[in-house]
């Protein structure tokens, strides 16, 4: 196993600027998205070109800022930035939990080094079969490296082994589907003067949201949202999770950002604390002292989601939960 994964290990590269380049739009002068903006920004603060300063602190903002917004290239980026400890402190439970998100989407990079990463962790050909079916994936995406880390792999796997990776993976992916949660609670934008209405759909419970502006001694104006989550399965859960959305006068999802539960953020610190500071706190997987790790029915996690740069055109805001089933 150790000749392997020294095998597969050869095959793994630096985040390199080609790599990053990969999800750029192409062309200035199409329309983009602003979590694609961002992402464009994060790359011109890592190479220092058009007029930027090289900027580490900026990129990762950037990047974290269109990660959480469900940008699968930025949410790959800064899985693989997490696992190499580049512009952050490494960190193999950010590194995975990003890297699934973008792999989840059909980004071929975060595929590859998804599996990758599980290859690392593997103890046996059966730890390695999530492996097997990731590279397969990133391969018929065009990734190459997954092709040579597939000649690798594939001496050593049974034609049953392989089967059963499929079959496992196809419940690994319904599990997941299942896990997304409906919308939890919607409203007004504050001073618009309607009331905020809240539903109880899904298995995790929005309770006590709130949605109010901020002035930041830095980053100007910021729209928050706090509230609780509720685990009301009959099991155990992790990560419990809440999603904003910001929506136009149409019905249009304008802007998207998600914040675990259990880091709480006092209004004050709000204030005081810059932007980028505020981005890591809100994407702590585990929650602070580690209360996300483990939730058990009934249990109870506060959440902060916080915009920055909101849209004009924003009337209404959304927010839901989700959350994963314990890992075995």
């Amino acid at each position: 196993m150790r000749y392997l994964i020294c095998l597969i290990l050869l095959c793994i590269p630096s985040l390199g600027l080609a790599e990053f380049n990969l999800f750029q739009s192409g062309s200035q002068a199409e329309q983009i998205s602003p979590n694609q903006q961002r992402l464009e920004n994060a790359y011109l603060y890592m190479l220092g070109s058009q007029g930027e300063a090289r900027d580490s602190f900026k990129t990762l903002e950037a990047l974290q800022a269109a990660a959480a917004g469900g940008h699968a290239g930025a949410q790959t980026v800064l899985g693989m930035l997490y696992k190499q400890g580049r512009f952050v402190k490494g960190d193999g439970v950010q590194a995975q939990y990003w890297l699934e998100k973008g792999a989840a989407q059909g980004n071929s990079v975060a595929q590859y080094h998804l599996g990758v990463l599980l290859a690392e962790k593997a103890t046996s050909n059966e730890d390695l079969l999530g492996s097997f079916v990731l590279w397969q994936q990133a391969k018929k995406g065009g990734h190459t490296l997954a092709e040579r880390a597939l000649k690798e792999l594939d001496y050593r796997l049974t034609d049953e082994e392989k089967e059963r990776a499929e079959e496992l993976w196809a419940q690994v992916q319904a599990e997941r589907a299942r896990s997304q949660v409906a919308e939890g609670a919607q409203g007004s934008m504050p001073g618009q003067g309607q009331e905020e209405v809240e539903e109880d759909v899904g298995k995790i419970s929005l309770q006590r949201v709130t949605a109010q502006w901020i002035r930041n001694r830095a980053a100007g104006n910021l729209f928050v949202i706090q509230g609780e989550a509720i685990n009301k399965y009959d099991e155990p859960r992790a990560h419990l999770e809440a999603v904003g959305r910001l929506i136009g006068a149409q019905g249009q999802v304008l802007v998207e950002m998600s914040a675990f539960c259990g880091n709480p953020i006092k209004i004050d610190e709000l204030a005081e604390t810059d932007y980028a500071e505020i981005l890591p706190i809100m994407q702590n997987v585990m929650g602070q002292q580690e209360v996300n790790r483990q939730v058990e029915p009934g249990g109870l996690l506060p959440f902060t989601i916080v915009f920055k740069d909101v849209p004009p055109n924003v009337t209404q805001y959304s927010v839901k939960g989700r959350s994963v089933p314990l890992t075995p």
